[in-house]
Parts: structure tokens; sequence; C-alpha cells
């Protein structure tokens, strides 16, 4: 997997799901799938189908 940071991004990661810190936009690829999503504060990607 692949994770891109905008500014003073931090991201934690575990076996289901991605948080992003406030006002950080975080860009997850799924390698496989080769899907960008972006989400915020307070969206959680479920990424059950990129593991």
């Amino acid at each position: 997997m692949f994770v891109i940071l905008e500014g003073d991004c931090l991201v934690k990661f575990d076996e289901e799901c991605y948080y992003c810190n406030p006002g950080c936009f975080c860009y997850i690829n799924p390698g496989v799938f080769h899907s960008v999503t972006l989400i915020n504060k307070k969206n959680l990607l479920r990424s059950y189908g990129y593991l």
C-alpha cells in the first residue's frame, strides 16, 4: 500500500482502517486496485477490500 501525505499529515494504519489527522488531506492508494481515495478528519476509509 502507498500513503502520500500532504502538509503535516500523520496517518495511522491498522488492519482495518486509515485515520487522517485534523487539517490533513491523505491520499490512500491500495496498490493492486490503483485507486486513490481522499479522506479528511471526519472520514474513515474502511480498507477491507484492499487488504
